[in-house]
């Protein structure tokens, strides 16, 4: 496994010209929007952080990638596991950055409702871990400009989904329904979710791909 690390590692370090720059356009629109634009750094710097392992499943595929790939000795089960140890990285070294970014933008602004800002970084998180449970299979599954086009749709779907729940839930009972539970039972039932949909996402992508022929 050290090895797939380290080979998206360096195909990592081939971009990194288009990283800096996306982490230039963050640290402009930070200090440029003021407290305003702590939640695009947030989310910008995360979702952009937690796709880059898209990037490095695409580079395998170019010229037959997989199948010199798995001459090597290393299992198709401990690929899947790299990316997502990969993917986990890189994800969480970009929400580290978008706190600090935040944190010094809200101290310049004079931002003190710092709650706003710790809900805004667990949200991120969350969702960082949801893209990563999504994406990883959709690429494997598809791959190329397919499994790009297929989580545009699936962003969609998410999306009208949300709009639905919105216009159609009850929100009010909602929001009530969780102002009576504690943090720690909210919390405890977020990681339940996000932790079994990262194990349903893992054991999808293994299966997908042991399927697959190259």
């Amino acid at each position: 496994m050290k090895a797939m690390l380290l080979k998206d590692f360096y195909t990592l370090k081939e971009a990194k010209i288009l990283i800096a720059l996306m982490l230039f356009v963050a640290v402009i629109m930070a200090f440029w929007g003021g407290e305003a634009s702590t939640s695009f750094i947030i989310s910008y710097i995360t979702v952009i952080a937690a796709v880059l392992v898209l990037n490095t499943i695409a580079y395998d595929e170019v010229d037959n990638g997989f199948a010199y790939l798995f001459t090597l000795p290393a299992s198709r089960r401990t690929y899947v596991r790299a990316k997502y140890i990969f993917g986990f990285v890189t994800g969480l070294i970009g929400w580290a950055i978008a706190i600090v970014l935040a944190l010094i933008v809200g101290a310049v602004s004079g931002q003190s409702d710092i709650d706003s800002l710790y809900i805004m970084f667990a949200g991120a998180l969350i969702v960082f871990l949801l893209l990563q449970a999504v994406m990883i299979p959709v690429q494997i599954k598809f791959g190329g400009q397919k499994g790009k086009i297929a989580i545009l749709v699936l962003i969609a779907a998410v999306i009208a989904c949300m709009q639905v729940l919105i216009n159609h839930a009850d929100l009010g009972k909602i929001v009530n329904s969780l102002e009576g539970m504690g943090t720690a039972q909210i919390g405890g039932i977020v990681a339940i979710v996000v932790l079994a949909a990262l194990a349903i996402s893992y054991k999808s992508s293994v299966g997908i791909l042991e399927r697959k022929e190259f």
